[in-house]
């Protein structure tokens, strides 16, 4: 009897593991979350392009430190001090967990993930282990 028939022979063994299941919901969720993100950035740059040409290169260095200011500062909600607190504080909250939300979703699909070896991003995950090393586990024990 082949693995198939094995299977479908007992209706009590499951099709897929959790973790091959949760990847998978995983996935759809993922592809699902794209499909509307482009099908919106889409009409967003077509929104955009009916609109007269301007020269967006033409101080480049202040454009940047505008920007900066404005995003990353949070300078224009903080005109409004109550809300613009509010709202700089839970951006710089998601900002912060940003890396804890990708490693979240990296052990959906692999629950003992590691990086290789000589990563930059070794930090990370020696932040997230507590170790004091690049690699979680890689303790001396002399």
């Amino acid at each position: 009897m082949g693995a198939v028939e094995a299977r479908l022979a007992s209706p009590y063994q499951p099709m897929a593991s959790p973790s091959e299941l949760s990847a998978l919901v995983l996935v759809v969720i993922a592809a699902v979350a794209l499909t509307l993100f482009l099908r919106r950035a889409l009409l967003l740059v077509r929104l955009v392009r009916m609109g007269a040409p301007l020269p967006r290169f033409d101080d480049l260095p202040k454009r940047v430190e505008n920007e900066t200011a404005l995003v990353l500062g949070q300078k224009k909600l903080l005109y409004r001090v109550i809300p613009g607190l509010m709202h700089a504080f839970i951006f710089w909250g998601f900002v912060v967990l940003f890396p804890t939300i990708l490693r979240a979703l990296v052990y959906v699909g692999d629950r003992e993930p590691g990086l290789p070896d000589g990563s930059p991003l070794a930090w990370l995950e020696s932040q997230a282990s507590g170790e004091p090393s690049g690699r979680p586990g890689s303790r001396s024990t002399t």
